[in-house]
């Protein structure tokens, strides 16, 4: 009958849908660095969030292994305006560094980017964290850090979206917590160098390692879903132990743009 006629065009639809939706590419991907900045930034308006987690902080003590006394979180959102594209973009962000397990719950800085894409894969950014300070003061570790940064894309597949078909090589130097650990407990001034590599495993996974300018961290970055934006990367922060041990961390992050784009579409 003309109902039956009419669920089995809906079934069919429906099939239809789920096909089409399954063939759509992916616009979401990994990350490539761990805590190191990059090149490339925020712009044409675009948002994100993010939070972070560590085990414990470095130097709270480590007592109990990788999840130690001083377990902390952050909190992180931004913007960018500009076109790094066709000329140069600017990112603008507020981190809060902490939610009271080891400073003043909320206590912060205000942080910029100014960054250019280069073509062929090319990103380059100077920046400074810990411009303004939120908080009593010394609340960040971060307070007096500027930064220059160069990101270089480099395809290793004829299909950069092959399994290990892509690597990204950021190399920088900068102040503050770029420094040395020799020059941080001293108290002095200098510029350090830092670099992280990520290598593309999968279009949803890639495997990252990066140096700070003071330990060795490594780490993965997953993109669980294919359109949604939301990237998870949890790693191991001073593996060599330059500091007191190693620790766990683990970063969630958005593209606030896009989800806005996603709820105008559902709704």
């Amino acid at each position: 009958d003309i109902q039956e006629k009419l669920r089995e065009y809906r079934q069919k639809l429906e099939l239809y849908r789920l096909a089409t939706e399954s063939r759509k590419p992916r616009t979401v991907y990994p990350g490539f660095s761990i805590a190191n900045p990059s090149g490339f930034g925020a712009d044409n308006f675009q948002g994100y969030v993010g939070a972070g987690f560590q085990s414990r902080t470095r130097f709270s003590g480590g007592e109990g292994g990788l999840i130690g006394c001083g377990m902390d979180g952050t909190l992180a959102f931004g913007f960018g305006v500009g076109d790094a594209t066709d000329s140069i973009g600017l990112q603008v962000s507020y981190t809060m560094t902490s939610f009271g397990g080891s400073r003043a719950f909320g206590s912060g800085s205000v942080n910029a980017k100014l960054h250019t894409q280069l073509g062929q894969g090319w990103g380059v950014g100077v920046g400074g964290e810990g411009l303004l300070e939120v908080g009593r003061d010394g609340a960040v570790d971060f307070q007096d850090t500027y930064y220059g940064a160069v990101t270089k894309v480099l395809p290793l597949r004829p299909n950069p979206r092959d399994p290990f078909g892509l690597a990204v090589v950021t190399v920088g130097a900068g102040t503050g917590r770029f420094r040395s650990e020799e020059k941080v407990f001293n108290q002095e001034k200098g510029i350090g160098v830092f670099g992280s590599v990520g290598v593309g495993v999968l279009p949803w996974l890639s495997v990252i390692t990066e140096w700070t300018g003071q330990d060795l961290a490594i780490g993965a970055s997953i993109a669980p879903f294919k359109n949604i934006p939301i990237v998870i990367t949890p790693a191991l922060r001073d593996i060599t132990g330059a500091g007191d041990g190693a620790r766990f961390v683990m970063g969630v992050g958005g593209s606030v743009g896009d989800v806005i784009s996603l709820l105008d579409l559902i709704f």
